[in-house]
């Protein structure tokens, strides 16, 4: 069994939204299961590792002054991928 942490993006697997519009026309504050720990408000040590290691890819793209698209069409990159990469959700 893999070890776990915290996650970091939310609060027991739950992640909040200051505005969301509802399927019967109303809107107000939503609560919406955690896309990074799939609402279980843990992570493997893996995944913090890549999620780091996209950190690092995110910061080199910025400091060039890129947006992410701009980045893969001048690199060639596959922008999906490249998301995936940096948000440690691809190795």
């Amino acid at each position: 069994m893999s070890q776990t942490e915290k996650c970091p993006s939310c609060v027991d697997g739950k992640m909040f939204t200051p505005f969301a519009s509802f399927a019967d026309g109303s809107c107000g504050p939503a609560e919406l299961p955690c896309p990074d720990c799939g609402a279980t408000g843990q992570i493997t040590a893996g995944f913090a590792e890549r999620r780091e290691a996209g950190k690092k890819l995110r910061a080199e793209r910025q400091a060039a002054g890129l947006s992410l698209g701009e980045w893969c069409r001048r690199t060639g990159e596959d922008v999906v991928k490249r998301s995936g990469l940096e948000r440690g959700f691809i190795r």
